[in-house]
């Protein structure tokens, strides 16, 4: 096979792995799946379904594959999920996904989601999963008995389909095919809009074969009809997939591509979608074919309706709608169904529409190009939004392939990540020198927690005003990182919260909480704050004009969370578990390998206790061994001592240094958290208190010898190698 089709082979091996598994546990394999999805990062109900209250138990098989092939996500990301959908199945063949990912052609880097998350979707969902089954089984025994059950399977999904959705979308039968593509690309044809296109223009299909579709001896009529002509004709393409490739860079330059956008309501959304038009406003200029006719200019801010007067059948449009400056969210793709001579019409209240098929998006997509016009054609100087929505993933394992992939922090999407590990494991040194690395003041805030912090000191608080004259607001760090990302889509930001657990950060976070939740970085669910939008929609002191910046309240994907806390402390589990389950966890090692951390760090592995003869690294170790054999140590794994604790004047590359100053500064920190925290309750487990009884006398006399003896109960040689 030639080398751009590898994808095809390991595809028949993630199919495989999926049909396996649910043949063995049908009951509960689809939601198995589903949860290894979200663990890989990966979000599979969009806001609109959670508003909705809708609820997504489970996938469907064909959606299942087209989020393993085609969603814009980390190549380690997928690889995983991959791995662990195996494992599942207790299959060991590792898929490799950059094979995978290898030469699939552009225009199925799209949508074949089937179920939307509705209840009574549950029968659908098994039946396109048996579909799913009888279809590669099919593909590979073209015997008569599996046509026959193949046949039944598609066509229980068409009529279950249509009792759910009266009004089917010509849409659903191009996702069938395209997803029945992906289960076995040598053998079923799919009905993207550029394959159509050729098909067309060979005349081996009608314009709606679409109707045609809903029986599945049809398609397979079709499939024959496209082989036998491939078979007896002389073309550049010997294969369906070859077909397929071949009728994208064919026809590719041949649509118009356009973004229309909305007027922010959720209705207007659903209206176009449900109702498959478009339509633009401007009433005023009555109906546009008797406007032009009569040789009308359009003004140049109203440029959006002569857009809209170039619209042609088969061209492509995005359903867009600003998503904050540098940013746009993509809702849904449509194919304009007929000409604007032949499908314009003027509708009072509604404008001036047009048909459109629509098909939307399990979840908005964002590109960085900011589109906030009503209709802008993307085509020629606006391209990027183009290549954005429908190049970025190939553009990225392409470079990945090569070598030459290299991901920048200003490009990450944004997180929650919580930090955790024993006193000392170095999780601020980790925030400062790796996640903060090369990230300039002006896009960090840093923020410590303790006991009496509040919500007005995190988000913000009205002052009294300059002047003397009321109250202004004055914005909070939250509030201060949350305006420059919003201003600055362009650069990453980052919330750095220290000690979050010595604070209530239920409380201090408040009703920002919810912001919390979020799918490709971004915030589901907007909310109304007028506090915080006062603040970020700053009104021009020249001309008292609002900069409006947002209507609603979000995080944005470039902007990230970064908190830390401290096992040891009793209050770290506190957090509850609607807070807690936003955030990501990340473990600080006790013990982490020298090649893990910075060439800055490496003294605290060679490096003896300043003024003794004693490596830190060695003794430390020999610490928490005790910490961890003394049963009466509660908690004792999060007692344990972490590499960082003592600061990094405290050590010396050999023992010639014999200043007592850096012996006691060890001691008082050492001794006192060993003998007020971890042994608190059985100071005999580490001290030899037969020789002394209070604190002072143990670090006065260690402060005078730098000897251990007689005063920790621990086994160390002096200068011992590790």
């Amino acid at each position: 096979m030639r080398e751009e089709y590898k994808w095809i082979e390991a595809t028949e091996m993630i199919v495989k792995k999926m049909i396996e598994g649910y043949e063995h546990n049908k009951a509960g394999y689809s939601k198995d799946i589903t949860e290894i999805v979200q663990r890989s990062k990966k979000k599979v109900s969009n806001s609109t379904e959670k508003k909705e209250g809708k609820e997504i138990n489970d996938l469907d098989a064909f959606s299942i594959l087209n989020i393993i092939l085609t969603r814009y996500d980390k190549i380690e990301n997928k690889q995983n999920m991959i791995n662990q959908i195996g494992k599942n199945i207790g299959i060991t063949e590792i898929v490799e996904f950059k094979t995978a990912q290898k030469g699939i052609v552009k225009p199925f880097y799209t949508q074949t989601r089937l179920t939307n998350g509705q209840k009574n979707e549950k029968k659908l969902k098994i039946l396109l999963w048996e579909l799913f089954c009888s279809a590669f089984k099919y593909a590979n025994d073209s015997s008569t008995s599996n046509k026959n059950e193949f046949c039944k399977k598609y066509n229980n999904v068409v009529i279950e389909n249509e009792k759910i959705n009266q009004n089917v979308s010509k849409h659903f039968y191009k996702r069938i095919t395209v997803g029945l593509f992906f289960v076995k690309p040598e053998f079923f044809l799919p009905l993207d809009i550029y394959t159509k296109e050729l098909l067309k223009n060979l005349n081996l299909i009608e314009e709606n074969i679409e109707d045609n579709l809903r029986n599945a001896n049809n398609y397979l009529d079709l499939i024959d009809k496209v082989k036998l002509y491939i078979k007896n004709n002389t073309t550049e393409y010997k294969s369906i997939f070859e077909m397929s490739n071949y009728a994208y860079e064919t026809y590719k330059d041949k649509i118009t591509y356009y973004a229309g956008g909305y007027n922010s309501k959720e209705e207007t959304k659903r209206y176009f979608i449900d109702k498959n038009i478009f339509a633009l406003g401007w009433e005023n200029y009555g109906n546009l074919k008797e406007y032009i006719k009569n040789n009308g200019k359009f003004k140049k801010e109203d440029k959006a309706l002569e857009y809209f007067t170039r619209l042609k059948k088969s061209d492509v449009i995005y359903l867009t709608n600003g998503a904050g400056p540098g940013k746009t969210r993509i809702f849904a793709v449509g194919t304009i169904g007929e000409d604007f001579k032949t499908g314009y019409e003027l509708k009072e209240g509604i404008g001036h529409t047009i048909p459109v098929d629509w098909e939307e998006l399990a979840e908005p997509v964002v590109v960085n190009t900011l589109i906030n016009r009503a209709l802008i054609e993307l085509t020629g100087k606006n391209a990027k939004m183009i290549y954005e929505f429908e190049d970025i993933n190939k553009e990225y394992i392409d470079k990945e392939n090569s070598g030459e992939i290299e991901v920048s922090k200003d490009n990450k999407i944004g997180r929650n990540v919580l930090i955790y590990g024993v006193p000392g494991a170095g999780k601020s040194y980790y925030v400062k020198n790796e996640i903060l690395k090369d990230v300039s003041e002006e896009r960090y805030e840093r923020v410590v927690f303790y006991p009496e912090y509040m919500y007005y000191d995190f988000v913000g608080q009205k002052v009294p005003a300059d002047n003397g004259q009321g109250l202004q607001p004055e914005a909070g760090p939250f509030t201060r990182i949350l305006k420059k990302a919003i201003k600055d889509s362009d650069n990453h930001y980052y919330l750095i919260i220290e000690e979050m657990n010595r604070g209530n950060a239920e409380a201090i976070f408040g009703d920002i909480l919810q912001l919390l939740d979020r799918e490709n970085g971004e915030s589901v669910y907007k909310m109304d704050n007028k506090f915080i939008k006062e603040c970020i929609n700053e009104k021009n002191e020249e001309d008292d004009e609002e900069t409006n910046l947002v209507d609603k309240i979000y995080i944005p994907s470039n902007l990230s969370i970064y908190a830390t806390v401290n096992n040891s402390d009793q209050n770290v589990f506190n957090l509850d578990t609607a807070f807690g389950r936003r955030w990501e966890y990340e473990i600080k090692s006790c013990n982490p390998k020298r090649e893990e951390v910075s060439a800055g760090a490496s003294m605290y592995f060679t490096n003896v206790i300043n003024g003794t003869k004693y490596k830190w690294n060695e003794l430390r170790k020999q610490i928490n061994k005790v910490i961890l054999q003394t049963e009466r140590v509660y908690n004792k794994e999060d007692k344990q001592i972490g590499l960082f604790y003592i600061e990094s004047d405290c050590l010396n590359e050999n023992a010639e240094n014999t200043d007592t100053y850096y012996r006691k500064k060890f001691a008082n920190k050492i001794f006192r958290y060993l003998w007020l925290d971890v042994f608190k309750n059985c100071r005999e487990e580490m001290f030899y208190i037969n020789k002394r009884s209070t604190l002072e006398e143990f670090v006065n006399k260690f402060e005078e010898s730098g000897k251990l003896e007689n005063i920790l109960k621990i086994e160390l040689e002096e200068n011992d190698e590790e």
